[in-house]
């Protein structure tokens, strides 16, 4: 579906000019456009992205993934009684694994990019 105008994504792509651009259905359709040379860009999460090259072994030879901007991401707690224990245990638990390197393991066993920013004194 073709659309114009200025969105979120776009203003965040820092000064590149799309002539038109494209919604579409799923990242299936995405995949077979850029194979086909229907068109020269795919945007998406890096996290779906990877997970379609591999659940579809896909042959990555012809194309480049590139990181375009990243979106910090937070724990969210309920406003409960509750929800302070598990903030204090989680304030705690998240340093201690950063340090001892147990937290980096967990993002490379689920292919996500370790922050190596955050955690650190």
């Amino acid at each position: 579906m073709e659309r114009s105008g200025n969105t979120q994504w776009q203003a965040r792509m820092k000064g590149i000019k799309l002539k038109k651009w494209y919604e579409i259905d799923g990242h299936k359709q995405a995949w077979k456009m850029l194979k086909k040379d229907r068109v020269d860009v795919y945007v998406d999460t890096l996290v779906d992205i990877r997970l379609y090259i591999k659940n579809n072994k896909m042959d990555m030879t012809p194309y480049q993934v590139e990181i375009l901007w990243g979106e910090k991401v937070y724990m969210v707690f309920a406003k409960s009684e509750r929800s302070k224990k598990l903030i204090e245990i989680y304030d705690k638990r998240i340093v201690e694994l950063a340090k001892s390197g147990e937290l980096k393991k967990l993002f490379e066993k689920w292919e996500h990019e370790y922050p190596n920013e955050l955690w650190k004194e």
